[in-house]
C-alpha cells in the first residue's frame, strides 16, 4: 500500500520527485482525479518531468495505486450467484 502509516499511524510522506517536490499523496490525488499515465501525474501539479530520475518510481506508484482502486472496486462489486441472486464480494 503506497499511502500508509508507520506502527505510530503517523500517515508518512514520500518525495517521489525532487525537481518538482512530487509527493506520493500528490500522485494519489492525481489517481483518484483519474490520471493512468506519469504525464497526467506531473501535468496535475502543473509541472513536467526535469531530469528524468523520478519516472521510473512514478510510474511504479501509479500502478501501485491503480492496482489497488482495481482490486478495491472488485471486493464491492456484485456477484452472479445464479437464480437471480446477486451477492456482493
Amino acid at each position: 500500500m503506497l499511502l500508509g502509516s508507520c506502527r505510530s499511524g503517523v500517515e508518512w510522506l514520500m518525495i517521489v520527485c525532487s525537481c518538482n517536490a512530487l509527493t506520493n499523496h500528490d500522485i494519489a490525488d492525481a489517481v483518484r482525479r483519474g490520471a493512468s499515465r506519469p504525464k497526467e501525474v506531473y501535468a496535475s501539479k502543473g509541472c513536467k518531468a526535469q531530469c528524468g530520475n523520478c519516472v521510473p518510481g512514478v510510474v511504479c506508484a501509479l500502478r501501485s495505486l491503480i492496482r489497488e482502486r482495481k482490486e478495491a472496486a472488485m471486493a464491492f462489486a456484485p456477484v452472479d450467484q445464479g437464480a437471480g441472486s446477486v451477492a456482493y464480494a
